[in-house]
Parts: structure tokens; C-alpha cells; sequence
């Protein structure tokens, strides 16, 4: 009972600091931005509480301050998540690299830690991160946020298996990347491998760099259908995730520009496997 007293008390507190209107983005593009140095007790806090995405598709800024004009179909409720991302070129969609997070979809929980305005501080538990044991943070426009939980259709988890993962990956051919992305808008690379795995019950990290360190190692010799291959860059930092496809080839989300596509195993240099599939 004090359980369920205590969420209503949450829920309460979120519906009262929603606002009913979208923030303003700004007027024209700012820089790359940076970790806020504004005090937290310059901030408007709240106590944590459980709210519910409102729209299609939220995306998960860094900074309050980080969408751009042209970003404006992506901070109202309802969302476009589409029609956003059809006009942006890809200059611009280049440019959502330190602005956006990730994303998060309908009907999926949050937990807002705090209010600025128009927007919510939010953790994810959804999506595992090194960044906050709760959940992957970041900042959402507090209008595609409720305290209302809402019904979604039931997901239809397939069995976890190498077979259904390709199934599921074969799906988002074709799909555009998007940095960030976690839905059927866009997927960045360990977004969309993230989704897959997530369709079939599996659940991993939200970035590519911690997603290396799920499941169990493989070596190289011995990938098999459904092992996720990671790439590095020149300094040794993992910056990107495949999935063995079978056949000498993988299927991945590559880069802005390039869908999500089936490409030969060679494409790519490869310093690590990882099994998340259960044995």
C-alpha cells in the first residue's frame, strides 16, 4: 500500500511539472554544446518521478539548449519524427552529432529528475548506460511527457534466436541512419543493433562502446549468425557495431548517408565479438 501511495505521489509531481506547450528551438544553429555549467540550484528541481512518452518517437537531447530551428517537428506533441528528418540534409543530420543522445518511443517510462523550463531531465531504464546507473539521461521536451501511462500494443517478442535476429535486422533494410536514432525513423549503428536484440528479449547496452563488454567474448575465427563485431578507430576506441549476417557478410546501420544495409564481412576491420545470445 505505501508502495502505491508513494508512486501516486511520483505521478502527481510529474503531471504538475509538465508544461502544455513545446520549447522554442533556437533560431540558428548553435555549436557542438558542452556539459552545462549552470548551478544545479539555478536549476528548477523536482523530486524523481515516473512519466510515460506522449509522442510516436522522443528524442533525447543533450542540452535544452541543443535543437536548432530546424529541428522544430521533433520537440512538439504530436512529433514528426518522418517529416523531420526527410528535410534535413545531410550536413545537418551530421550536425545532430553531440546534440542528440538517443531516442525513446511511445508508451516507454522515464524518470524525470529535474525541470528547466520547457523541458525534463530524464533517465531511461530502458536503455543501460555507464553514464547514470538508472538509465541513459539526457533531456526531453516536457510537453511529449505524461503521467498518464499509456496502453501500447503488446510487443511480440521472438524467441532469442540467431534466426529471428537477422529476421528482425532484415526488417530496417534500407532504413536511413540517424545519430541517435532507436526507432523506425533511423537507427545509429548500436541503435539499431540495440532494437534488433530487443525484439527478440535480449537487452543491451544502449551505446557501442559498453555494448562490447555484453554478452561473451568470441573469437574472431569463430563468429557465428548473430554475434555483434565492433570496429575501432585508429586510437583503439570501439566506434562501431555489426551483426554477423552468415554467408561472409553482416548487416549494420553504417553511417549518415549509407541505410541500413547487408554488406560482405571485409567492409570492415573488426577487434572484438561479442555472443549475447543465450546457449
Amino acid at each position: 500500500m505505501r508502495r502505491a501511495v508513494l508512486l501516486l505521489m511520483l505521478l502527481a509531481s510529474c503531471a504538475a511539472n509538465l508544461p502544455t506547450e513545446a520549447p522554442t528551438p533556437t533560431a540558428t544553429p548553435t555549436p557542438t554544446p558542452t556539459p552545462s555549467t549552470t548551478p544545479i540550484a539555478a536549476r528548477r528541481s523536482t523530486s524523481s518521478a515516473v512519466c510515460y512518452v506522449d509522442v510516436s518517437v522522443a528524442t533525447v537531447w543533450t542540452l535544452p539548449t541543443s535543437p536548432r530551428a530546424i529541428d522544430a517537428k521533433a520537440l512538439t506533441n504530436p512529433a514528426d519524427p518522418g517529416g523531420w528528418l526527410a528535410s534535413l540534409t545531410n550536413a545537418q543530420k551530421l550536425d545532430l552529432v553531440g546534440r542528440v543522445q538517443t531516442q525513446v518511443i511511445y508508451g516507454e517510462n522515464v524518470i524525470v529528475t529535474e525541470t528547466n523550463g520547457a523541458w525534463s531531465h530524464v533517465v531511461i531504464p530502458s536503455q543501460p548506460s555507464q553514464k547514470d546507473a538508472r538509465g541513459y539521461p539526457g533531456w526531453i521536451p516536457s510537453v511529449q511527457l505524461t503521467a498518464t501511462p499509456r496502453a501500447t500494443p503488446a510487443p511480440h517478442i521472438s524467441a532469442a534466436t540467431a534466426i529471428n535476429v537477422l529476421t528482425e535486422a532484415r526488417r530496417y533494410l534500407g532504413l536511413p541512419y540517424m545519430w541517435g536514432g532507436t526507432s523506425r525513423f533511423g537507427f545509429d549503428c548500436s541503435g539499431f543493433t540495440y532494437r534488433v536484440f530487443a525484439t527478440v528479449g535480449v537487452r543491451l547496452a544502449r551505446d557501442t562502446d559498453q555494448q562490447i563488454k555484453d554478452g561473451a567474448p568470441v573469437d574472431l575465427r569463430n563468429v557465428a549468425h548473430g554475434d555483434l563485431l565492433f570496429v575501432a578507430d585508429a586510437h583503439g576506441a570501439i566506434v562501431h557495431v555489426a551483426i554477423a549476417y552468415g554467408d561472409g557478410k553482416i548487416i549494420e546501420s553504417p553511417r549518415t548517408g549509407a541505410p541500413v544495409r547487408i554488406v560482405p564481412l571485409s567492409t570492415h576491420t573488426y577487434v572484438a565479438a561479442r555472443r549475447v545470445l543465450p546457449q
